[in-house]
């Protein structure tokens, strides 16, 4: 026969007790790593965009207006690309074999609940450079 093993009448609550502060701690944790995964999925979807813009600005340069809405309707992920405004930049000018870089600069919301007292969203940025293949004036060498 089975012994039966006697708790005392104070212990009889304890484990009741850890497993619901145990739990609360492994929710947060559950959380946080759910959140860090949006903004993953967030930071590949805007460097997809950046690269979208680069290759469209490695033929069209100048057409910075044509940049940004490469850029703003180069996805359909959950990211609202058409309230981000990629930076273009070219520093060397607009020949070929010059670079030209886009930026983008995201912020993907936190939707944990205590986390929204340090923050309420994760800045996220994206640059893509590409070579300029095409170009646009005839002052380039």
């Amino acid at each position: 026969m089975h012994k039966r093993i006697h708790i005392p009448p104070e212990q009889r609550g304890q484990s009741l007790v850890e497993l619901g502060i145990s739990m609360i701690v492994l929710l947060f944790l559950l959380a946080g790593a759910i959140n860090f995964g949006i903004a993953f999925y967030d930071y590949v979807a805007i460097t997809d965009a950046a690269q979208e813009g680069a290759l469209y600005g490695s033929i069209n340069p100048t057409n910075t207006a044509g940049i940004i809405t490469r850029v703003q309707l180069s996805s359909s992920s959950p990211v609202n690309l058409s309230t981000i405004t990629p930076t273009v930049s070219t520093p060397n000018g607009t020949c070929p074999g010059k670079p030209l870089t886009v930026t983008l600069v995201y912020y993907s919301p936190v939707t944990m609940p205590i986390a929204g007292i340090f923050t309420n969203a994760i800045r996220l940025t994206a640059s893509a450079t590409s070579i300029i293949l095409k170009s646009p004036t005839l002052g380039c060498p």
